[in-house]
This record gives C-alpha cells, sequence and structure tokens, in this order.
C-alpha cells in the first residue's frame, strides 16, 4: 500500500473512533438525564407519601358510615377571612350555601339538619371565601390546586390517613378541620373554618336531602 494510501486509511480510523467516543458520550448523557429524571420522580412519591398528600377523587366528601340524619354546626376557627360554606351536588353545577360569616359569625350559629341519607351515600361540600375585594370557591368534588387546598391536608400535619381533613371525634360525631378558600396563596394551617358533622342513626330508603 503506498504512503498516501496508509496516511488517508490512518485519518480515516481516527475520524470514526471520534464519532463512537462522540456518539457514546451523548449516549451516557442520555442516560444519566434519564437516571436523575427517574431519582426526581421517586422522591417526589416518596414525599407525597410521607405528608399523606394525595389527589382527591372525582366524588371526594362524606361517606356515610350508615343510614342517618346528618346535621352541621359551625364550630370555629382561626381564619381572618369571610366564608360561606355549604354542599353541592353534581360537581359544582349546583350548590347550597348553608352558613355564612363564618369562622368568626356564623349565621346560623348553631346546628342545622341537612336531611337523612342510606348508607355509602356521599356528601359534597363547598366554599367560598371573600378576600381583598375578591371571591374564591373550592369544591370537594373537584380537582384544581384551590380546591386541593381548602379540602386535603396536603402537608400531613393532622396527621389523618391519606392526607383527610375529617377527624373522627365520637362513634357519631366528625370535625371537618379546613383552610378557606382564599388559603392557596398563605398556607395550609386545616384551621380557618372548622364544621362539626353529627349523625343520627335511622332506618331510611333512599336518603331525603335538603339539597335540591
Amino acid at each position: 500500500m503506498a504512503k498516501g494510501s496508509r496516511e488517508e486509511g490512518k485519518e480515516h480510523v481516527l475520524k470514526m473512533a471520534k464519532e463512537i467516543e462522540m456518539r457514546r458520550g451523548q449516549t451516557l448523557s442520555t442516560l444519566a438525564a434519564l437516571m436523575l429524571l427517574s431519582l426526581s420522580s421517586c422522591s417526589t412519591q416518596a414525599t407525597h407519601r410521607r405528608t399523606g398528600a394525595r389527589f382527591p377523587s372525582d366524588r371526594q366528601g362524606f361517606v356515610i358510615p350508615y343510614d342517618a340524619s346528618v346535621y352541621l354546626s359551625p364550630a370555629g376557627g382561626t381564619g381572618a377571612a369571610i366564608s360561606e360554606f355549604g354542599t353541592c351536588t353534581d360537581g359544582s353545577a349546583r350548590f347550597e350555601m348553608l352558613f355564612k360569616g363564618l369562622p368568626v359569625d356564623p349565621v346560623p350559629a348553631g346546628e342545622i339538619g341537612i336531611g337523612t341519607y342510606g348508607k355509602g351515600s356521599v356528601i359534597c361540600f363547598c366554599m367560598k371565601t371573600a378576600w381583598r375585594a375578591n371571591e374564591h370557591w373550592a369544591f370537594s368534588s373537584q380537582n384544581d390546586a384551590l380546591s386541593q387546598i381548602v379540602f386535603r391536608d396536603l402537608d400531613g400535619s393532622l396527621r389523618l390517613r391519606g392526607g383527610s381533613i375529617l377527624k373522627r371525634v365520637t362513634a357519631d360525631m366528625w370535625m371537618l378541620h379546613l383552610d378557606d378558600a382564599a388559603s392557596f396563596m398563605y398556607d395550609d394551617n386545616d384551621h380557618d373554618v372548622l364544621i362539626r358533622i353529627r349523625l343520627e342513626k335511622k332506618d331510611c330508603s333512599p336518603h331525603t336531602a335538603a339539597v335540591p
């Protein structure tokens, strides 16, 4: 083989070696990026498991454990904004506000009955909060970030299963630990508005409710 041909062959081999090395480097970089993405995803899932944070289902609400008449009453709270609280059906299309002036000056101030429900029925709730000339709405049946702040314990501070805000007080009484609907701008303390739920066992079929 002539000298010129040998030199050209050598340059060709070196060029191929560089291309192979470059491709190998790109492949390694891609693998490294995928590994980092996987680790980040695993870390996020682990954080969610630790905090109990979880997105609500499409029918998130209070599940009636037995046939019963249902009563609600305001129970205080530390929220600075003024809120209204009620029940809703069909997602957020139909709702009825039951309490106004929460948490400091609720109207009505005492317990009210909202109907008699069969075991397994789901009562969904809604909240409207007035804060700095704006109104904010949240629905327990919705997945948006604002509704999650109100109706979920995203940081796990209540230490209830699955990020629940519903704490059982007695055999027939529960407490809803709610943020107000403006809290998405500030915090998740689960103590702006407290609503007490009381059940009275009844034989019923089907349920009759206060919500039309």
